[in-house]
């Protein structure tokens, strides 16, 4: 699979995928492409996250959350393990998303 990043849009292979903003980061897990967008944070763009499979379709877009604050957005993305990663919010939290699925499956506030 061949992944290019060019400001707000992602090749696979030979298809183009345009986002709302530019894309901050990606990462390759189990055959499926994590992206995150960086968006303005006076936007309210939370849900920064996406997953894109191999033939250049959107899988899903991370699920909301409550946010300590309207703009919030996640700011690092990690694979952890088995097809889990760990997202970093803006507002201090770490959350362990599914990969399949877009789920969040634990979450956790630091200072």
């Amino acid at each position: 699979m061949k992944v290019k990043v060019s400001n707000n849009s992602l090749y696979v292979n030979s298809k183009k995928i345009d986002f709302p903003f530019s894309i901050e980061r990606y990462l390759i897990v189990d055959k499926i492409i994590i992206v995150m967008l960086e968006p303005p944070l006076n936007k309210g763009y939370n849900e920064n996250i996406f997953a894109i499979n191999e033939d250049g379709t959107i899988l899903w877009q991370i699920e909301s959350r409550d946010y300590l604050k309207p703009n919030s957005c996640y700011v690092n993305i990690v694979d952890i393990e088995n097809g889990i990663i760990q997202a970093n919010g803006w507002d201090s939290v770490i959350v362990k998303v599914d990969v399949l699925t877009g789920k969040i499956i634990s979450e956790e506030w630091i200072k």
